[in-house]
């Protein structure tokens, strides 16, 4: 935490009147509810006007958190969750690695959904030659999976 708070420190000292805050690399997420919450409590202390936190993140790094400390995050001040999905085709997550299949990604995001947590998919099909072969299926399993965890009433577009 030392280092979370020099970090903070600094940034106090440069842009004391922040409203935008990134929790971008070594995959903040992955971190518990109980390693999570002391982080954005510390950013709201050096950085009272902050408006917008942003962390981005891992289908997997969700599961370890329940909807009731999502919510608690988002109260927080946690707002916003770049997920790299990358494929909604379970062929493709399964060649690549990732650990989970498209039901996880609906799962999750489901979770974010309840506690109220803006989020956004990052999604790159075909990750190899042979996945190249199956571009449409890839791309129509992507959109499935898009369009079914995608909230579009809550952003009043559908």
């Amino acid at each position: 935490m030392d280092e979370v708070e020099a970090d903070l420190a600094e940034i106090a000292a440069m842009t004391p009147h922040a409203r935008t805050i990134l929790l971008l690399s070594a995959n903040p997420l992955v971190l518990s509810y109980d390693k999570t919450a002391p982080i954005l409590e510390k950013i709201r202390e050096y950085l009272p006007d902050i408006e917008h936190v942003y962390a981005a993140g891992r289908v997997t790094d969700l599961r370890n958190k329940t909807v009731e400390q999502l919510r608690a995050l988002r109260d927080l001040g946690l707002n916003e969750i770049s997920m790299g999905t990358e494929s909604g085709d379970d062929w493709t997550l399964e060649r690549i690695h990732k650990g989970y299949h498209a039901a996880d990604i609906l799962e999750q995001c489901a979770k974010l959904d309840e506690a109220g947590i803006a989020y956004g998919q990052q999604d790159v099909p075909g990750h190899d030659a042979r996945a190249l072969k199956r571009t449409s299926p890839v791309g129509c399993s992507t959109g499935d999976v898009l369009l079914e965890s995608f909230s579009w009433e809550a952003d009043g577009t559908g």
